[in-house]
């Protein structure tokens, strides 16, 4: 199966997000309403960090890791609510980067599935998935989006840019039931995007 993705991910430290947010020392204010911004020609930014409950000491932290000899990272943007929050490194350089999608869909599977709005143990069957031009069987199907989460769907078929060495050690089809081995496998992580767009469009 391709991948289903048709946009380009920039990427940016997502655990950064987490550790800083709401990061002023303040006890959380009860929730307002937010109005989400999005880029035109460019992206705006954040007026005042205070403001925004966002701590400038420890986003200098997080900075100075950043930069520093143990991640080596090229760029960071930080954005909320369609705001920059903050940036460093050369953010206009395009950076080749491999199996990021896999965390982010790993996160919003997460978030969705604790929220109650997706369940993750729905069989690819049960979500009307299935592949072209070589059909899944009727036991490839039961495989379950946790299975898929897990990389351990037992569906072992040819997908867009595998590796010489994955092709080479991809198991036969219907060696594992799913759930039971475990295989690095893009046709996984593609389908998951494609029922990730199904289920929140």
């Amino acid at each position: 199966m391709r991948s289903p993705f048709r946009f380009l991910i920039l990427l940016s430290v997502c655990a950064l997000s987490a550790l800083f947010a709401n990061a002023g020392g303040q006890s959380a204010p009860a929730q307002t309403k937010v109005q989400e911004r999005f880029p035109g020609k460019s992206w705006g930014q954040i007026s005042s960090l205070k403001k925004a409950q966002w701590s400038k000491e420890k986003l200098a932290a997080a900075h100075e890791y950043a930069n520093g000899d143990s991640i080596h990272t090229s760029a960071v943007m930080i954005v909320e609510h369609g705001e920059v929050i903050d940036e460093w490194g050369d953010i206009d350089k395009k950076i080749d980067s491999y199996s990021v999608r896999k965390s982010l869909l790993s996160a919003l599977f997460g978030i969705y599935s604790s929220e109650g709005v997706i369940d993750i143990n729905q069989t690819l069957e049960q979500l009307g998935i299935d592949d072209a031009p070589d059909p899944l069987t009727r036991e490839e199907k039961q495989a379950r989006i946790v299975d898929l989460l897990r990389a351990r769907s037992g569906v072992f078929h040819l997908v867009d840019f595998e590796t010489e060495s994955m092709a080479k050690n991809r198991p036969a089809r219907g060696s594992h039931a799913p759930g039971t081995f475990w295989y690095y496998n893009n046709w996984d992580f593609n389908v998951l995007g494609t029922i990730f767009e199904k289920k929140r469009g």
